[in-house]
């Protein structure tokens, strides 16, 4: 994806998607932006989804990450998907993400499984 155009995109519907968004942007903000990305996933970019797979500021957030990322994966970029599968594994192995929920867990799973390995 190219960063330039997407973040066009998202500026559109009221939302910043640029690095800061994960320091920045507020729990709602975050919210909004990934269930406006999983309804339009060419909206979205790697960054907002791995933020919200690695750093999530509620359980609803990564939910909302992790099908957000599903939706996504056909078009990201190599890089985008290593970027990807280095947030799940450190959600999956992070301390205030061992207790993935049954739901997310599943949803992580079937992600990581999808995505290629990466050095």
């Amino acid at each position: 994806m190219q960063a330039g155009a997407d973040r066009v995109r998202v500026l559109r519907l009221g939302l910043v998607a640029d690095p800061r968004w994960s320091r920045t942007g507020d729990d709602g903000r975050r919210l909004i932006a990934l269930v406006i990305i999983r309804a339009r996933p060419d909206l979205g970019t790697a960054d907002i989804v791995a933020d919200g797979v690695r750093d999530p500021r509620s359980p609803l957030e990564q939910l909302l990450a992790l099908q957000v990322a599903h939706r996504m994966l056909d078009q990201m970029s190599t890089t985008d998907r290593a970027r990807l599968r280095s947030a799940l594994r450190v959600a999956q192995s992070h301390g205030r993400s061992v207790e993935l929920s049954d739901t997310r867990s599943r949803l992580a799973a079937q992600l990581a499984a999808r995505l290629p390995e990466v050095a």
